[in-house]
């Protein structure tokens, strides 16, 4: 079992009380313990201070991603679809199902004005977002044209 840092505190104390005594071997064994405890604290020492920096890193991706979700309301779009919108320009509708998964893909038109559709580039789903249109009117030129002849 690894000698900790208490432990190494303690020997130390039994290196004094060895030298005091002059018991040369037991001073040896006791200095060798010493140095295994104190390898044993560095690697600790090390050990935690990774640990502290990967929580460090945790802690500011989930305060990144709130400012995110605060950024991004979940609305009712005029077409119907529940989506993120943005809070601020520029303006914007985004994904809800990749939106879980902690990425932000702004919806692109499809350019349907009867659907009022808008597809997603991460997921591929489509969102009814705009209100849907009319058909635009078609006018016809009148005689001579195509459907005279």
């Amino acid at each position: 079992m690894p000698i900790g840092i208490s432990e190494a505190v303690d020997l130390v104390k039994k290196v004094g009380d060895l030298v005091k005594a002059g018991a040369t071997i037991g001073l040896q064994e006791t200095i060798m313990e010493l140095r295994e405890a104190v390898l044993n604290a560095k690697d600790e020492v090390l050990r935690l201070r990774e640990e502290n920096q990967s929580l460090k890193e945790a802690v500011s991706s989930k305060s990144a991603w709130a400012e995110t979700v605060a950024q991004y309301p979940l609305v009712e779009a005029p077409g119907g679809a529940m989506v993120r919108k943005t809070v601020g320009p520029p303006e914007h509708y985004a994904c809800p199902k990749c939106f879980e998964d902690h990425k932000v893909y702004p919806l692109q038109s499809k350019r349907i004005v009867t659907t009022g559709e808008y597809g997603c580039p991460g997921c591929g789903r489509g969102f009814l977002v705009d209100a849907p249109g009319k058909l635009p009117e078609m006018r016809y030129p009148r005689g001579g044209g195509w459907s005279s002849r």
